[in-house]
């Protein structure tokens, strides 16, 4: 038996014994890993504003955020109090909130494309923690 480079799980061929415990051994990895990262979709309300402020709740308190969609990309920094959203307007501020000890995020911007909310756009979020 062998082991990835980066998280170290076992790689098995066909000539070696496999064990329940080195399965679950690699499944504790995984977990301990990916309980950090989480990927989720939402449709855009066309809203936009600090009274209409897109907010999120996530497990853990994320330190990044990417959001793509409506030809939009965005960036979040939780811990900054501005993110940034970009298309074919250029790029657009938007203002940043955290509360429940950083795992609610909220965004808002100055119109619904900018703040990655526009009516009935698919947006992906991608967070890590």
């Amino acid at each position: 038996m062998t082991h990835t480079p980066n998280l170290n799980l076992c790689t098995w061929t066909l000539d070696d014994e496999v064990s329940l415990d080195e399965i679950n051994q690699n499944f504790q990895t995984l977990d301990l890993v990916l309980r950090f990262i989480s990927a989720l979709n939402y449709t855009g309300s066309g809203t936009c504003g600090s009274s209409a402020a897109r907010e999120i709740s996530f497990s853990f308190a994320p330190r990044l955020i990417l959001i793509f969609g409506g030809g939009r990309q965005c960036v979040l920094l939780p811990t900054n109090p501005s993110g940034a959203s970009t298309g074919a307007d250029g790029i657009q501020t938007l203002t940043v909130q955290t509360s429940g000890l950083g795992k609610t995020v909220c965004w808002y911007g100055d119109t619904a494309a900018a703040q990655m909310n526009e009516k009935d756009v698919t947006y992906m979020l991608v967070s890590i923690g």
